[in-house]
């Protein structure tokens, strides 16, 4: 986001355009965090001067440096108004935060411009959700609301469920039944791309039983079995 004159605005318009950079002027009453507002700045440090300020209770993290507040920045009054006119490092705050598991962020304001910012940045691993409807939106402001804290909730975030029905008993809410229909849906037979083969046979081992003549007797040396035996 770049704030400024107004020539200065729109002729970086121009030049984005020119360059067919996607790009689109924010509707704010003011030129905030920039120059313009150097004139209340003096009004602005010595209002927070009379407010007794403490550090925060839970991790905040800061849209000046981009990284965890501390008890000092939180406690100095001089730190809130150079929040005001310098920069907000929204980016820096996104890449910050805790990557062990999808960040689920809650926009509280009423533009929607953040939860659109975070969705470009972190893409589909973050879960984002609006507490507050869009000024134009024409939704009931209940059902935002609502909606958002279930979208927390189914995200695991911890609800505080008594803060949310404000001593409004809760009704019983049939849930949906199922239409059974009962039609078969049967899966039709498809031939074989190849046909079937055998299997091959490499790990069977084959045996033959082999016999063989135990070897007739042999005759005196000198004999053979043509020669005349002596009947003696």
């Amino acid at each position: 986001t770049v704030s400024g004159r107004a020539d200065a605005i729109l002729q970086l318009e121009k030049n984005l355009i020119e360059k067919g950079i996607d790009q689109h002027r924010l509707r704010t009453p003011g030129a905030v965090h920039s120059a313009a507002l150097d004139p209340v700045l003096d009004e602005l440090r010595e209002a927070v001067g009379r407010v007794t300020l403490r550090e925060p209770s839970v991790p905040v993290l800061s849209g000046l440096t981009g990284r965890p507040l501390t008890a000092d920045e939180a406690r100095d009054p001089e730190y809130w108004v150079r929040h005001t006119r310098e920069p907000v490092r929204f980016r820096a705050c996104l890449e910050a935060l805790p990557t062990d598991r999808p960040p689920v962020l809650l926009e509280a304001g009423p533009s929607g411009g953040l939860v659109k910012l975070a969705q470009y940045t972190l893409g589909d691993a973050a879960v984002t959700a609006s507490a507050v409807r869009h000024a134009f939106a024409e939704e009931n402001d209940s059902r935002v609301l609502l909606n958002a804290v279930a979208r927390m909730w189914t995200h695991g975030v911890e609800v505080d469920w008594e803060a949310v029905r404000e001593d409004r008993p809760g009704r019983m809410v049939p849930l949906p039944g199922y239409p059974f229909q009962r039609r078969p849906f049967w899966v039709e037979r498809v031939d074989p791309l190849t046909p079937p083969e055998p299997e091959p046979i490499e790990d069977v081992s084959l045996t033959a039983r082999v016999w063989s003549g135990s070897g007739l007797p042999r005759p005196p040396a000198g004999r053979s079995p043509d020669s005349r035996t002596s009947p003696d």
